[in-house]
């Protein structure tokens, strides 16, 4: 059985989870549970290179010992608990070797535990390479904020800058994302379908040498003092033997051809959600997708019918001037959005071409330095 030790290392360094790594072969593989909802809800996402779709903790190869498989639940409970690295020790009966299994907790960004791994080996085994593991978490709005590994695995631009991205910006960063309408479902408006309470699905993505990459995404709908939040497991998972298949759709989504001064959006009906953002090269609107637009009341209104007029299929097209801004700080910004709904059926998008009437500020929010990184990266690419 090969070793998650072999995986690729060009992630966080190992001082990460302040424990001792070994390269070498081991028998085992580390098995993740995800903690989202508590440990009264984990299930098994990830054994060794294989992912899981929310299976049963007793699943998990490591429970192939009886005693093992017993430890796994209380020692979920003991390390979201105690919120630090456990182990336990028992002899296999058939040699007395003693075996040791440990559950290493898994931060998400505001301090909850996201998951557990855990490893089993002989005591004096040297523990193989963890996998890298990230955290992240989404507001009902779908602003994002994650963990540092969450951030290198997604590819997300401003890594320095760990909250607030948004979801056109975080799925920028992806080739690819298998079930992208599932993942939308868990961010739906109430009045036009119910939000689904998880998903699970595999992303692609390509690092700066133009290595491929894939990783896991494990989602749960959990409430927070009361408001409902989606938090996630994200962990590499580039070594599973799968076959690469484009998404041909949104490749040519991306590289539709945008007029100059303009941008085109798509946008997901049943959320509200723009999940792509498409600009010239060097247009001040690429800093658009940084952030949730601000409306005033009357266009709010404009939009909210939009969304609901396509997405019942009342209407196939929509025209609406609205004004928006990024800040309160900042000034408002007068734009034309022609609305053409493009499919229908359970996951209704539309396309929007967004023609802006006054002027762009750049930055277009002053105080946020990732706006401020793009505005210099605008202007440098200006002819």
């Amino acid at each position: 059985m090969r070793s998650v030790s072999t995986r690729r290392n060009d992630g966080p360094a190992d001082d990460d989870h302040n424990i001792p790594t070994d390269t070498g072969i081991s028998r085992w593989h580390w098995a993740v549970f995800e903690t989202l909802a508590g440990p009264d809800h984990a299930s098994l996402i990830l054994d060794g290179d294989s992912p899981r779709n929310f299976s049963r903790p007793n699943r998990a190869s490591l429970a192939r010992y009886a005693a093992a498989a017993h430890m796994i639940d209380p020692l979920l409970h003991e390390v979201t608990a105690s919120r630090e690295t456990k182990s336990k020790y028992f002899p296999v009966c058939r040699d007395e070797r003693m075996q040791n299994l440990i559950a290493v907790p898994m931060f998400g960004p505001s301090g909850a535990i996201h998951a557990v791994a855990m490893w089993l080996g002989d005591i004096n085994e040297p523990l193989p390479r963890m996998p890298i593991i990230g955290a992240a978490e989404w507001t009902a709005s779908g602003l994002v904020s994650a963990s540092p590994a969450a951030m290198f695995l997604l590819r997300t631009a401003h890594g320095d800058a760990l909250t607030n991205h948004t979801i056109p910006e975080m799925l920028a960063a992806l080739d690819s994302l298998d079930d992208r309408a599932g993942f939308l479902e868990m961010f739906n408006l109430t009045n036009l379908g119910r939000p689904a309470d998880q998903w699970s699905g595999i992303a692609s993505t390509t690092d700066e040498s133009g290595q491929p990459h894939k990783i896991h995404l494990a989602l749960r709908a959990v409430l927070v003092n009361g408001e409902r939040v989606v938090r996630a497991v994200i962990a590499d998972v580039s070594g599973i033997p799968t076959a690469d298949r484009p998404d041909l759709t949104l490749a040519a989504v991306r590289h539709m051809p945008v007029p100059p001064g303009q941008a085109l959006a798509l946008c997901d009906l049943k959320t509200g959600f723009v999940h792509e953002w498409m600009c010239p090269v060097g247009s001040p609107l690429s800093s658009f997708r940084h952030h949730n637009p601000i409306f005033d009341d009357d266009s709010k209104l404009q939009v909210v019918n939009a969304c609901f007029s396509l997405a019942a299929g009342v209407a196939d097209t929509a025209t609406i001037r609205a004004r928006m801004r990024f800040s309160a700080d900042e000034e408002w910004i007068e734009l034309d959005a022609c609305w053409t709904r493009i499919c229908g059926g359970e996951r209704p998008q539309a396309l929007i071409t967004i023609r802006p009437l006054s002027p762009i500020p750049t930055p277009v929010v002053r105080s946020c330095r990732a706006c401020q990184e793009l505005a210099d990266h605008t202007i440098h690419l200006r002819p």
